[in-house]
């Protein structure tokens, strides 16, 4: 073995260990981050984004991004075409977006310190170099009080 296949056989390993921790603990830091606010604000049930490598982007290169996440509480669907999926069966959801209630187009079902709360954890988990190792790319995420749901999220 000659030294370049040395120096690969060490990153190598090293990738392989620190995706390990990825793996064994990444999942459980963000949902230790968003415990106390899902404590506090029982009226949220989820938040949820999306993160993915666009496959295209009008001749601009592609990189991978952690994209707005939304909040969802409990209740009726705002109407009848609202197209949110169910959480555990009978819940209906509500969305709402940091950009949108940070602009003016606050949803009243959800207060405030709800949205400052959760904004306030997101800001200090979305470093999408982590995102990207602990959930890969491609990927929807959903977190509750209880679970975190990662499935693959088709964007085309």
């Amino acid at each position: 073995m000659n030294k370049l296949q040395e120096v690969s056989s060490k990153i190598q390993a090293a990738r392989a260990e620190l995706q390990e921790i990825a793996n064994r603990e990444g999942k459980v830091a963000v949902a230790e981050a968003f415990r106390e606010a899902f404590a506090k604000h029982p009226e949220v049930v989820a938040v949820e984004w999306t993160q993915y490598t666009p496959h295209f982007n009008d001749g601009e290169a592609c990189v991978f991004r952690v994209y707005e996440p939304e909040l969802f509480v409990a209740g009726p669907k705002a109407d009848e075409d609202d197209e949110d999926d169910d959480i555990e069966g009978e819940l209906s959801l509500y969305d709402w977006s940091f950009e949108h209630y940070y602009k003016g187009n606050k949803n009243p079902r959800i207060p405030r310190e709800a949205g400052d709360a959760f904004l306030a954890v997101w800001e200090s988990i979305s470093d999408e170099d982590v995102l990207m190792a602990v959930f890969g790319d491609h990927r929807k995420i959903r977190i509750t009080a209880t679970a975190i749901e990662s499935e693959e999220y088709d964007h085309d």
